[in-house]
């Protein structure tokens, strides 16, 4: 039988702080017996303390009867010795495993920093008043599945507060909330849908990254940016709408990786843009820029063989990186291959280059394990290292200059990445212009010379 105490605080209550320490009358006791507490009147982080320290196994505390008036230690020692008027004070209850439930009082505008953090509570009712739920309020709490929202609330949520809230399936009203920072929601794996308030201006980094069970979500057009992982990870998401006022999507840079807003997103076929956005376009699902010079991202789950517009002059950084396809035709104008633009493209048989192509920036195609030949165009000046590393299938590069180029080409320049190469079986050559060898082996470049059957041709 559970047993259900009411308390009734004074502000005068024989409690004081004392280095993180509770220092009680010892009339009160230890009370191992109550799970259920109702708490009434006025009452500060003495009292919060009071409660954990003397009610050790505490499962459900209704505080709707209560109102929290500021405190401040004098000696200002500890974040947690003080509170401000109507806030749940900062680490009160963090890593208390018994607490499962707790009622907030009406009158409450904010959760302090860390309140819940790492605790068992399973639901929470945020009240009308919450103004503020700060840094890492409730970060931790993997058995948190439901969250309702007070349909008249309008509040703030600082970064982490519910991140690695792994079973948090349903959050009511998620519409009020007015702004979220970076990574509030990471790692919340059984999230399935969220509702954006209608004038939020800004997505921030890695909100909802890792949210493998989000289907929809949809971004109001009052959204002017998103930031870089937003949506990673997010794996069951199959569509992105980009609002009508969107005008910047970030990007991070972490150990040679260029992270987009929707990296490992292995359901998403496609990006939907708002007519008359000023900054990007799509066709077919593939997300651009506004006069299409510029392939921004392909989705992973887009299969098959894709066609590069003949008005794209780049393919951006990560553009294709981790995605399904099988083939790609260049458009005639493309000069640039960013870096990383096809890196673990595991399915990836074939690439068709421009013949304006100018460079093929690190990594372009690393991991591509079953890409087979490939032609470099007379027209490229610079590839990057590690371009065609761990391309298992590779067999033949070719490359029309007449003179080598002075290029970072460190698979061409190394015995042990070409000439000797063997892989299971299948050697790589490089195919140089016939009558050019010299000049290749006398800058240091490793090759097995082969006629091309046109310069055969040619040469009767």
């Amino acid at each position: 039988m559970k047993k259900l105490l009411i308390i009734t605080f004074l502000i005068t209550l024989s409690c004081s702080v004392f280095s993180q320490e509770v220092i009680c009358d010892t009339l009160y006791g230890i009370r191992s017996d109550v799970t259920h507490l109702t708490v009434a009147g006025k009452i500060d982080v003495r009292n919060f303390m009071f409660i954990k320290c003397f009610y050790p196994n505490l499962t459900h505390l209704d505080l709707s009867q209560a109102q929290i008036v500021s405190y401040e230690d004098y000696y200002k020692r500890y974040l947690s010795n003080s509170n401000k008027d109507n806030e749940i004070p900062s680490f009160i209850f963090q890593y208390n495993k018994k607490l499962k439930r707790i009622i907030l009082p009406e009158s409450l505008i904010s959760i302090g920093y860390m309140a819940f953090d790492n605790t068992n509570i399973d639901s929470i009712v945020i009240p009308a008043g919450v103004k503020y739920i700060r840094n890492y309020a409730f970060k931790n709490c993997s058995n948190l599945s439901y969250i309702k929202i007070h349909e008249n609330a309008k509040f703030l949520i600082f970064s982490e507060a519910f991140k690695n809230c792994t079973s948090l399936e349903e959050i009511v009203n998620s519409h009020n909330i007015m702004i979220i920072e970076s990574k509030a929601f990471e790692n919340c794996h059984s999230l399935r849908s969220f509702t954006l308030y209608d004038n939020i201006s800004k997505i921030d980094d890695n909100i909802f990254k890792n949210c493998k069970s989000l289907q929809s979500i949809i971004i109001p057009e009052s959204v002017k940016s998103i930031g870089a992982c937003a949506f990673s990870g997010c794996s069951e998401l199959t569509t992105i709408n980009i609002p009508k006022h969107l005008s910047e999507i970030k990007y991070t840079s972490l150990y040679a990786r260029f992270t987009t807003i929707a990296d490992s997103c292995k359901k998403l076929t496609s990006f939907s843009v708002a007519k008359g956005n000023p900054a990007f376009s799509d066709i077919n699902g593939i997300l651009y820029n506004k006069d299409k010079t510029i392939l921004i991202r392909c989705p992973e789950g887009i299969k098959g063989e894709v066609v590069i517009p003949a008005s794209v002059v780049e393919i951006a950084q990560s553009a294709f990186e981790n995605s399904n396809i099988q083939r790609v035709k260049f458009g005639k104008n493309v000069q640039i291959i960013g870096k990383n633009a096809f890196r673990n493209c595991t399915s990836l048989t074939a690439v068709e280059f421009s013949k304006k192509l100018k460079c093929i920036d690190d990594r372009a195609f690393l991991d591509c394990k079953i890409l087979g030949d490939i032609d470099i165009p007379e027209s490229v000046n610079w590839i990057g290292s590690d371009v065609f590393k761990n391309c298992e299938c590779l067999g033949k590069i070719s490359v029309y200059w007449q003179e080598p180029q002075s290029v970072y080409f460190n698979h061409f320049t190394s015995n042990d990445n070409y000439k000797g190469l063997e892989k299971e079986g299948k050697r790589r050559y490089l195919i140089i212009p016939f009558g050019t060898e010299n000049k290749y082996y006398q800058r240091g470049w490793y090759f097995e010379l082969m006629e091309r059957p046109q310069e055969k041709n040619n040469r009767k």
